[in-house]
């Protein structure tokens, strides 16, 4: 099957395995802090401050309204996706594990590296939405696509925004493996529904 065959797909399921081992392995926190303390520079600053921004949840406000041009049928993948990750994300992050602290809260007692100009929240950490929507975003667009390369583009464009958030102290490891997995199935569910569904109408497209 052309979904789950894809480049952007089998990047996700070793992607999946490796963060799950990573997670066994380190604890809570360990990882994250060295990344804080050893890895950070003024360039890393500034890349990562803006590719986070692709996570943002008005990009599928954009890709829908461009899908819209394109098939009908694209547009009710877009916003079923969309549905499908917003309701699993705040479930989670409002409900199951809500108030649980971010970096900035769990490392309280040290002496962080923050970058200028980004507002670090304190709790609601899991899972981590700019993640689901990264993935969410360029899965379907690897699968619009349809091409080797660009797929492993795509996938690299998410992979970056989860570990933007990491970076910037917004998130942990677990709370971007989670929105990755969230946002990747959000989009698979919504494409595999949305082809069951024979109306001649979703093959349309808006004309000006």
């Amino acid at each position: 099957m052309k979904l789950i065959k894809n480049y952007f797909s089998i990047l996700t399921y070793i992607f999946a395995i490796t963060g799950l081992v990573l997670i066994l392995i380190f604890p809570k926190g360990a990882l994250e802090l060295k990344i804080n303390q050893e890895l950070t520079t003024p360039g890393l600053d500034i890349f990562f401050k803006y590719v986070t921004n692709l996570g943002d949840g008005w990009i599928l406000l954009v890709i829908f309204l461009m899908t819209l041009f394109m098939k009908y049928r694209y547009s009710a993948s877009v916003l079923l996706m969309s549905v499908i990750q917003f309701l699993l994300v705040h479930i989670n992050k409002d409900i199951f594990f809500k108030g649980m602290p971010r970096p900035k809260m769990f490392f309280n007692n040290i002496d962080l590296h923050f970058v200028e100009g980004v507002a670090t929240h304190s709790y609601n950490t899991f899972p981590s939405g700019h993640t689901a929507t990264a993935f969410s975003i360029f899965f379907l667009l690897a699968i619009t696509v349809n091409n080797k390369s660009w797929s492993v583009l795509f996938f690299l464009c998410a992979f970056l925004v989860g570990i933007s958030r990491v970076y910037l102290m917004q998130h942990f490891i677990i709370d971007i493996y989670a929105g990755a997995i969230i946002g990747y199935l959000a989009t698979l569910v919504a494409i595999l529904i949305c082809k069951k569904i024979h109306q001649p109408f979703l093959e349309k497209r808006l004309r000006i």
